[in-house]
């Protein structure tokens, strides 16, 4: 059987997204549906990542200057089909925490929310996150991880040595000698030499 993908177009999502998804109320536990939903961006970011790597190497893409443009914009479009379902779900049922949703489909709105190469929308993400990380409600790991990325992208310094370029090494540190006592308050073990 062959398989045809169906986009919708953002009104059409914010109907879908609306019926589906009636908008939860304070303190109230959202339903299965939206854990659904936010599983679903998730494997459809990780999807369209996977099909490239299958693909292509790493080693094809550097030399190769119009592939690499030609991957990134496609996975800009995933991308950016993504960031507005998971602001339209977030906006309708409140941030995804691990109370919420579960440990899983909090995990799958961070690889959507990670990816994105729009400072704006990782600062609106990382905002909620900060709320859930205070009240408890979200992994400081997972936290750090976000902030170390969003940093990196920025182009400043990360803090806690979560990121890593393609050879292994890590991309700059803020304060590297206080990196150790960082790591232990959020809960990454220390890093291996």
């Amino acid at each position: 059987m062959k398989h045809r993908t169906v986009f919708l177009r953002p009104a059409a999502m914010a109907l879908l997204l609306s019926c589906a998804f009636p908008a939860a109320h304070a303190g109230e536990r959202a339903d299965a549906s939206y854990a659904a939903a936010l599983l679903e961006l998730g494997r459809t970011d990780q999807d369209a990542r996977e099909a490239w790597r299958a693909r292509h190497t790493p080693a094809e893409l550097q030399r190769d200057p119009a592939l690499a443009r030609q991957a990134a914009q496609e996975l800009a479009q995933v991308q950016r089909r993504n960031e507005q379902a998971l602001r339209m779900l977030v906006e309708r049922q409140g941030f995804p925490d691990r109370d919420t949703v579960g440990a899983e489909a909090a995990g799958a709105a961070f690889l959507v929310a990670q990816h994105s190469t729009d400072r704006a929308y990782r600062a609106w993400f990382l905002e909620g996150m900060q709320a859930a990380v205070d009240a408890g409600r979200y992994d400081r790991a997972d936290w750090a991880m976000f902030v170390d990325r969003d940093r990196v992208l920025a182009g400043q310094p990360q803090r806690f040595g979560t990121q890593r370029r393609a050879d292994g090494t890590l991309f700059p540190v803020e304060a590297p000698e206080a990196l150790a006592g960082r790591r232990a308050e959020v809960g990454l073990p220390p890093l291996e030499r």
